[in-house]
């Protein structure tokens, strides 16, 4: 079930009842033949029953807090031994939330997942001008086997792209000004339209989902610009309140869904 790690992060949690000793390890093993990789929990937590609620349902208000709860790490713990070690560990604990790793914690034990993965490999880079690859994670998912690809790799510079400045309209771009151009000339053409239509099984959160993709479009500025012509000139403008990114039609239907996909893209 998942679980609140903070204001802003869910993370999954499985509770389980063994007769047996199962390590982190184990449960991600057997997990991985029949669930992909962001399916499995984060955390495991092993009880000796699952409370239940006067009708016999589980009551997942009083599971306990898999952050205190859960299983640990089944290696004996060691602690940075130079100063590559200790700076992953840094970027480690950071991106993870978890306090003393041990050189020889594994990664996923530790709660990790591919896009975790992804923010420590972008992370070794910003910091220690070190390009890893994604897959490194996962063959060398101890801070010991990582520290020692890494020390084999030339150092390589992040380049920055850096901002321009604040302005309220900005030039086109030379693919930005052709398509202005075509959609002058042309106008109304589908040509660039990239339609697609999904079916939900299941209840859907439709606040939720407004807020979710509202928030997507306010932090991308190319998902709200638009073209306007100032002194016979195209330029971009970024729209700052954008109010609701889609409407909720309640009475349409898959012909709906066709004209909309043929209605032409207003620049």
């Amino acid at each position: 079930m998942a679980k609140d790690k903070d204001s802003t992060t869910r993370e999954l949690a499985a509770y389980f009842i063994s007769s047996e000793e199962l390590s982190i390890s184990d449960l991600r093993n057997f997990l991985s033949r029949s669930l992909p990789e962001y399916m499995i929990p984060t955390w495991f937590v092993r009880l000796e029953k699952l409370p239940l609620t006067p009708n016999g349902k589980t009551d997942k208000k009083a599971l306990p807090d898999p952050r205190q709860t859960g299983l640990k790490p089944d290696t004996e713990h060691v602690s940075p031994r130079n100063e590559l070690e200790q700076k992953l560990a840094n970027i480690w604990q950071e991106i993870l939330q978890v306090q003393h790793i041990g050189i020889y914690d594994n990664f996923f034990d530790l709660g990790g997942h591919s896009l975790k993965a992804t923010r420590i490999v972008s992370k070794i880079h910003k910091d220690l001008g070190i390009e890893i690859r994604l897959r490194d994670m996962f063959t060398f998912p101890t801070i010991a086997g990582l520290s020692k690809i890494i020390r084999q790799k030339d150092s390589s510079t992040l380049m920055r792209i850096p901002p321009i400045p604040k302005a309220e309209y900005y030039a086109l771009s030379h693919s930005q000004r052709r398509l202005w151009i075509l959609d002058q000339m042309e106008g109304g053409f589908v040509a660039y339209n990239m339609p697609s239509a999904y079916r939900i099984n299941g209840g859907l959160d439709i606040p939720a989902f407004q807020k979710a993709v509202h928030s997507l479009v306010m932090r991308h500025e190319s998902l709200r610009t638009i073209f306007v012509v100032k002194e016979g000139e195209p330029k971009q403008y970024i729209c700052e309140n954008i109010g609701n990114v889609f409407k909720v039609i309640t009475d349409g239907d898959e012909s709906y869904a066709r004209k909309e996909a043929l209605t032409p893209f207003d620049l």
